[in-house]
């Protein structure tokens, strides 16, 4: 199966980091902050642990409609409106019981943190890129203190591939977790530069490359531009 080959990477991290790592309960609210291929695999986490609502973050509209495809009841477009304002609006001014950040944005991690519902916690999923550090609040009525929140990292998703591979199919075969919808593009050995340029410019959710195919196109995701060379 193609998209098995995903599973030992995005699926783990995101999925892993949702019923791993932050532990979430059914009905409990959920964000996801960055929709590529960890966080859409985040998304179905969440949807798997039956989470409610589901809320998606993400500057890029074609981002967010995948993560509605995979399980997002809500999102937000953090290029229109403050995500935090809009996660409080949608949970009736609550915030939510668990934060995920899968952009690997200092910014990003602060919101998940500010969003944060009572005893909430805020995962780290995202390998953080340059020097500026996250600026937390600790004192204060919105502080992380009064709050008793959480702010924890994943590696990988905190899964043991012995135990959680075998989970993971087993969700799959039953209809749970949607790997075909995560591979976008398939490609040949001999069309790999092509894979990391299209994930450059995050036109793919994930590419597959098969050892049995040369030259083509790949598997077009509707979505994405045969033309402009998406994968």
């Amino acid at each position: 199966m193609v998209a098995a080959g995903i599973l030992g990477c995005a699926i783990s991290t995101g999925v892993g980091a949702v019923l791993h790592t932050a532990g979430l309960r059914p009905g409990a609210a959920a964000a996801i902050f960055g929709c590529g291929g960890v966080g859409l695999s985040a998304v179905q986490g969440t949807r798997i642990a039956h989470a409610y609502p589901r809320i998606a973050i993400d500057i890029e509209p074609r981002k967010l409609r995948w993560a509605l495809e995979l399980g997002a009841t809500h999102v937000i477009d953090a290029s229109t409106e403050d995500p935090v304002d809009a996660v409080r609006r949608i949970t009736g001014g609550d915030g939510v019981a668990a934060a995920f950040e899968a952009v690997g944005s200092a910014r990003c991690v602060e919101d998940c943190v500010r969003m944060l519902a009572y005893d909430g916690v805020a995962v780290e999923i995202g390998v953080p890129q340059g020097q500026r550090p996250a600026k937390i609040q600790l004192a204060g009525r919105e502080g992380l203190f009064a709050r008793t929140g959480t702010l924890t990292v994943t590696h990988g998703g905190d899964t043991i591939p012995a135990q959680d591979l075998p989970v993971f199919v087993r969700l799959y075969l039953d209809g749970v977790l949607d790997l075909h919808r995560m591979v976008t593009h398939e490609v040949g050995l001999d069309e790999v530069e092509r894979g990391f340029r299209n994930l450059e410019e995050g036109s793919s959710i994930r590419t597959v490359v098969r050892f049995d195919r040369t030259g083509g196109e790949g598997r077009p995701d509707p979505d994405v531009d045969r033309e402009g060379g998406s994968i």
